[in-house]
């Protein structure tokens, strides 16, 4: 639909509908104009405000008009305005003004035309005040600032730092704006894209002995994480600390206290059993008496001098890990312990303080800047004055409890310095990578220039042990290593400040920056939570909530297992995640009207009053980045051999002596041959239904399994991962197939209780260490068991693992899934000796299935650098397994690369479109009986049952009435869904073939809105067992099959088609990988509803059509008749 058409469209559609609908759906169109244009951009923005002045800049428009569109569109839909009729021709005539500079195209009379010198002038900015906007000048120390709100202001630094990494064209957010003495507007402090927060922890860590500097966030970024006994000495201390604002006795109960440590102690060592296995020294005695003096010393600290009657602080009022987030600041921040009133705030240290002849005399300088920006963050978010607030440092092992006020002076310093982590984070997305890694040297790094005996001994080790694989790189591995480093921090920025994707609001920024509306339909946030009554008082580690009448759970964007965000509604301003207290949990489960959460720490149940009413929003953690960062630098330290075989530097080997042990079919035989001849790597690809888990990798295992009782590997231990929780689920339930056939085959997890099935807990390596009272009891349970199996993410967190066990071969699951920087943590991963801590390695995927999770447009994710191009990285959205499948593909030599092309799940009539589009006709049945069927059961009269008899791949045309409000969610397509379903129960049971439809039935849609739209039309047509037919997009379908898949395509526009549809050139063919994953749930049937017109713009849809047997919505068949053999 042309873009006059769709403006016009939401005017007529959306009449009578809230103003907010329309301004929504028009900011849509504004949107997907400048990410059209953005794509051949080389930048990124942090908003769709930076977006647009930049689209406009290269199109050398002006953005005045469309700025005023986006400005009270704003406004609308964060309830700031109401728009009069006139007020909004106005708005809509602006949006025209800008889609005829962008398209070229006149404005249809239809539609308002604009007259610029109608615009209304914004009013003038004042002191007293912040704002946010686009640097569009720079002179001298001032700057002129083009605002959200539509003015230019022009502004005088305080002072030349503040200017020193702020460029034009920045985003930026400016705060305490003063009136100087010559009238001019001062800024206070200039934000660097101030919707990038970064945590203060990371910020503070920056202030290091040999000097304060932008550069020590890099060096952070590339180190691995340290195990050492200070940081599990740490870990013991919060552990204690929340003992200590549990307990509830006497201070001199010396036995309860005794018998409290033991505990607490113990249940410190079982979480962090691994990290104490892994110390390269036993433990000296005197660390347990440091151990008890810690937590002697948190238990007099709180009740003597935290709360008591003086302070008029309670224990059960505290909170732990308190979370934040300050936009003004660009900051986020987590408070050890706080009071609930804010009056108190705790940062709990458990080494050392500036000491002077052993003494302690004040923090040090990270601490104490850690509280400073704690402090101020309140400040800012709640307008707290610094005279109400205390904020102390305790120092646990003397203790000392400091409460130092630091000069304003050192905000601004710190500030400072964040500009320059952004201004290296800026030059790193726009590709200067030689520029930054130039200056990271030791050099520039010691700029204090230390030469004492501490320096050289502890920190420049640990200087030049990241400095010089960086300055050493060269060749390929430098061309990769920079290509690389470009797209994680792009992928980082946008996933922090906004992904640009049409009617995505997964951004974290989205949790102050996307209007309420917007994210309670897409189903990104849930309102009115009301905590159930609680039956203890004092501390609560978990809470149940209700969910809003008409609210259903299980249709809304969170899952199991994920951590959230969460925060109370009441209180003076609009609530938001910056103007409350935010509380963080994990989902335990979600559905109906009830969800349920664990807390990492026990919290006040007062806080969660069962009159209270709470929203939940998506949390974000930089864990991801911060991990994969590290994975990409451990390639450059990585052993030659493994660094140059992932570079393409030398090829597989393969051992033609090695045999199999077991008997397979012949087709499954040569495949697992091969996998096993193979010395270095071996891809297999498994399309759907084929068997890649419970066949193929169960194959493998057992073979492994049997070279270790012939005695024929090296190190006899076998690593399994996946890419996500869910298949690594299915992987447990292989293996305890296994040990029943294979006793000795026992495996331990990693992981954590919360992201793992119930039935597998067991095996959680925590759970198994929870009986281990010593270091020697651990080793002796992890050399007892040579099974170990994870997510990808945890185990590469694991570092500690691999200085414990080298594994002969490690198997990945769901490899097609997994980008490169997420796969070379655990392909580099080295032993203390500095071997591969990884044998070979086994990848198993379908390149063809869903892909990785990328952010990035296409046209900054390709790679045209011919040097990677010859090692076959085309594209840095593509997964390792994509690259390697394109090296072998190449080089011509089968032995490395398998194809399982026995698929037992489709009946051959639907899976004949996918195996000729997608597969090259490679695919053959099994047959399993199913599959064998020649004729569907007899049905009755009903136009609906005689379709669904004589089908196996159906399509269904509907056009609705009117357009749906919300074009995430389809009520014609949801209603055709429940009555199909209907018509299928009908149909077997006539036949005597009851069909439970829980089971046999899945439905598959795009967007979680029509999720509940299908759940509400399937319970009011009374379907047995509506509640627990499985509703879901494709993504979480994967790996999941059912008898009967009915696809709810949903999309009511044009553009959407962008969203359902994404083709990719994978060798000679063209892949629709959703489309692919959707058809290959089905056993016996697929049917496919939606708008046939919409649908047929793109071409395999299009071919799916004309495949398919086809009805419109009034029951008559209206293409081709699909007859079944």
């Amino acid at each position: 639909m042309p873009v006059f058409s769709e403006i016009l469209h939401i005017a007529r559609a959306y009449a009578d509908a809230p103003q907010p609908t329309r301004y929504a759906a028009w900011v849509g169109v504004m949107k997907r104009l400048c990410n059209a244009e953005a794509e051949q951009l080389a930048g990124d923005y942090a908003n769709l405000f930076s977006l647009l002045l930049a689209v406009c800049r290269e199109r050398g428009i002006s953005h005045k008009a469309a700025d005023s569109f986006r400005h009270y569109a704003h406004r609308v839909l964060h309830e700031k305005a109401v728009r009069t009729p006139d007020e909004e021709r106005e708005d809509l005539a602006c949006l025209c003004h800008f889609a005829q500079q962008m398209t070229g195209k006149p404005v249809p009379p239809e539609l308002p035309l604009l007259r610029i010198d109608q615009l209304a002038p914004a009013p003038a900015h004042s002191a007293g005040t912040a704002l946010r906007g686009i640097v569009t000048e720079i002179e001298g120390d001032c700057l002129t600032c083009l605002t959200e709100d539509g003015q230019n202001v022009c502004l005088r630094a305080k002072t030349e730092a503040m200017m020193q990494h702020v460029r034009k064209g920045d985003f930026v957010g400016v705060s305490d704006i003063r009136e100087g003495a010559d009238g001019k507007l001062v800024a206070g402090e200039i934000v660097l894209e101030p919707d990038y927060l970064i945590d203060v922890t990371a910020l503070a860590s920056c202030l290091r002995p040999y000097g304060n500097s932008p550069l020590g966030f890099l060096l952070s970024r590339f180190a691995p994480p340290p195990v050492s006994l200070p940081i599990l000495l740490g870990n013991a201390t919060n552990q204690f600390m929340a003992e200590a604002l549990r307990y509830d006795g006497a201070a001199d109960d010396a036995a309860r206290l005794e018998s409290i440590y033991r505990r607490a102690a113990s249940q410190h060592f079982a979480e962090s059993a691994l990290s104490y296995a892994a110390l390269e020294k036993e433990l000296a005695p005197g660390y347990f008496q440091n151990l008890k003096e810690q937590f002697s010393n948190v238990f007099s600290t709180v009740g003597n001098r935290l709360c008591t009657d003086k302070t008029g602080q309670r224990r059960e009022d505290m909170l732990v890990e308190a979370s934040f987030l300050c936009p003004e600041l660009g900051l986020r921040g987590r408070f050890d312990v706080m009071s609930k009133d804010m009056r108190l705030l705790v940062e709990v240290k458990s080494g050392k303080a500036e000491e002077f002849s052993g003494r302690p005399q004040r923090p040090r300088a990270e601490h104490k800047l850690q509280m400073t920006l704690y402090s101020e963050m309140l400040r800012r978010n709640f307008r707290l004055s610094w005279n109400n607030t205390e904020a102390f440092l305790l120092y646990t092992r003397y203790p000392m409890l400091f409460n130092e006020r630091v000069a304003g002076a050192a905000v601004s310093d710190s500030i400072v310095l964040r500009n320059g982590i952004m201004a290296l984070e800026r030059a790193l997305r726009e590709g200067h990578v030689d520029d930054v890694l130039s200056l990271l040297t030791e050099e520039h790094i010691n700029e204090r220039g230390l030469d004492n005996k501490f320096y050289h001994q502890y920190l420049r080790p640990q200087i030049l042990d990241i400095v010089r694989p960086i300055q050493e790189r060269g060749g390929v591995a430098k061309k990769y290593f920079d290509r690389f480093l470009t797209f994680l921090a792009r992928e980082q920025f946008r996933a922090k400040t906004d992904d640009h994707r049409p009617d995505s609001n997964r951004s974290f920024a989205a949790l102050w920056r996307v209007d309420e509306a917007a994210k309670s339909l897409s189903g990104d946030m849930l309102a009115g939570l009301r905590p159930e009554p609680m039956e203890a008082a004092g501390r609560v580690e978990s809470i149940a909530m209700r969910l809003p009448e008409g609210v259903d759970g299980g249709c809304a964007n969170f899952s199991p297992g994920e951590m959230v965000l969460f925060y109370e509604e009441g209180g003076a301003g609009t609530p938001n995640a910056t103007t409350r207290q935010l509380y963080r949990g994990y989902i335990e489960s979600i559905g109906g009207d009830r969800l349920t959460m664990r807390l990492p720490y026990e919290q006040p149940a007062a806080l969660f009053a069962p009159d209270s009413k709470f929203r939940m929003e998506h949390d974000y953690s930089d864990a991801p980045f911060s991990q994969a960062y590290r994975n990409l630098f451990s390639l450059l330290t990585a052993p030659e051999h493994r660094r140059a075989l992932l570079l393409g530097e030398r090829q597989p080997q393969a051992d033609a002596a090695i045999e199999l042990h077991g008997s397979y079919p012949p087709h499954l035989a040569d495949v697992l041959l091969r996998a096993r001849q193979a010395k270095d790597y071996f891809l297999l690809v498994g399309p759907p239904g084929t068997g890649k888990t419970n066949v193929a990798l169960r194959a493998l295992v057992e073979e492994f399994i049997e070279d270790r009782r012939r005695g024929l590997l090296r190190h006899g231990n076998l690593l399994l991962t996946a890419y996500t929780n869910r298949a690594v689920d299915e992987i447990c339930g292989m293996l305890e197939n296994v040990a029943k056939v294979y006793p000795e085959a026992d495996y331990i997890r990693i992981g954590a209780e919360q992201t793992c099935a119930e039935p597998y807990r067991p095996r959680l390596f925590s759970n198994l260490a929870a009986a281990a009272t010593n270091r020697r009891a651990v080793r002796s349970l992890l050399d007892h068991t040579y099974i170990y199996i994870g997510t990808l993410t945890t185990l590469t967190g694991t570092p500690q693992l691999f200085r414990i066990k080298q594994f002969d071969c490690a198997l990945f699951d769901e490899a097609s899934q997994i980008l490169e920087p997420q796969a070379l943590g655990l392909l580099c991963a080295k032993t203390e000796k500095g071997e591969s801590a990884i044998g070979k390695f086994v990848f198993i995927g379908d390149h063809k299935q869903l892909p990785a999770v990328v952010l990035s447009p296409a046209a900054q994710t390709a790679v045209r650098d011919p040097q990677l191009n010859d090692i076959g990285l085309l594209d840095t959205a593509d997964s390792l397994f994509e690259r390697l499948h394109r090296l072998q593909m190449r080089s011509g030599d089968g032995r490395f690369v398998g194809l399982l092309n026995r698929q037992g799940r489709m009946h051959p009539d639907i899976a004949d479109f996918v195996n000729r589009k997608f597969y090259g006709g490679e695919l053959r049945p099994v047959p399993l009986p199913h599959q064998k069927e020649t004729a569907l059961p007899a049905p009755g009269a009903d136009p609906l049952e005689q379709f669904a008899a004589s089908t196996r791949l159906g399509f269904i045309d509907i056009v609705p009435d009117a357009p749906p409000q919300n074009n995430k969610a389809n009520e014609a397509e949801a209603d055709m869904v429940a009555r199909l379903v209907q018509a299928l129960i009908a149909l077997y049971g006539r036949n005597g073939r009851e069909i439970e439809p829980a089971e046999s039935v899945g439905i598959i849609v795009p967007f979680r809105s029509q999720i509940a739209c299908v759940r509400s039309r399937l319970q009011q047509a009374g379907i047995r067992g509506a509640e627990q037919i499985t509703v879901d997009t494709v993504e979480c379908y994967q790996g999941s099959q059912r008898d009967f898949i009915i696809f709810s395509t949903t999309i009511s526009r044009p553009y959407q088609l962008d969203v359902l549809s994404s083709v990719q050139r994978i060798g000679a063919a063209d892949i629709d990988r959703k489309l692919n994953v959707a058809i290959t749930r089905a056993r016996r049937a697929f049917f496919m509803v939606g708008n046939r017109t919409l649908l047929e713009g793109s071409a395999i849809y299009k071919e799916l059509i004309a495949a398919s047997e086809c009805l419109n919505n009034k029951g008559i068949k209206t293409g081709k008749n699909n007859l079944l053999r």
